[in-house]
């Protein structure tokens, strides 16, 4: 069994396209919240399990507007359930939250 899961291993990496960019690389789905301010501080909201951009959502304009009055600029990206949402990003995400 170890030997098998090695060679398969072995086979992810060794196929992986390292040459070719994904169709959708440097296009992500955001918006950005800020003041007038200049040099504020930037939280990064990541919203996707709800199917979406949460952080851009009105359902979670009270927190953003309480971050922005305390001198914070949010932006608010979604990397799931999004059409531009980079596979990479939400391989990575979705793996990081198990």
């Amino acid at each position: 069994m170890a030997m098998l899961l090695a060679v398969y291993m072995w086979w992810v990496v060794a196929s992986f396209d390292t040459m070719t960019p994904p169709a959708r690389l440097g296009r992500v789905d955001a918006q950005l919240f800020t003041r007038a301010t200049r040099n504020a501080p930037l939280i990064v909201g990541l919203g996707g399990a709800e199917g979406g951009n949460a952080w851009a959502s009105q359902r979670w304009r009270t927190q953003r507007e309480r971050l922005i009055e305390q001198g914070h600029a949010v932006l608010a990206t979604g990397y799931f359930g999004l059409p531009n949402t980079p596979r990479l990003i939400r391989a990575w995400m979705d793996a990081a939250s198990r």
